[in-house]
């Protein structure tokens, strides 16, 4: 044995810990929100929200397709906010029937 590890699962989506990376960035949002307010029960109050939050979120996309939440995000937020550089899709309030 060289040490190399064989993937089981190409298709699984990275994760932080037991959560995905989406989910995990949200929680980790949350408590980078506590730590700039300065004190103990601010950080602690955000690490409640984060946690509340990354469940929800999870909960969602267990009921959903795996790409549900960048599609809710591309359909929602203005294109500026998604940093997604303009040409590249079309904006999110164009819509045209195939067929």
């Amino acid at each position: 044995m060289d040490g190399s590890r064989i993937l089981r699962r190409l298709d699984d989506p990275w994760k932080l810990g037991l959560w995905e990376m989406d989910v995990a960035g949200t929680f980790v949002f949350f408590l980078m929100l506590g730590l700039m307010k300065g004190s103990i029960t601010a950080f602690f109050l955000s690490a409640v929200v984060g946690w509340f939050a990354s469940t929800r979120i999870s909960k969602l996309k267990a009921m959903r397709h795996t790409g549900f939440l960048w599609h809710f995000l591309f359909w929602w937020l203005p294109q500026e906010a998604m940093f997604i550089p303009r040409g590249i899709v079309p904006p999110s309030h164009y819509r045209e029937m195939v067929g």
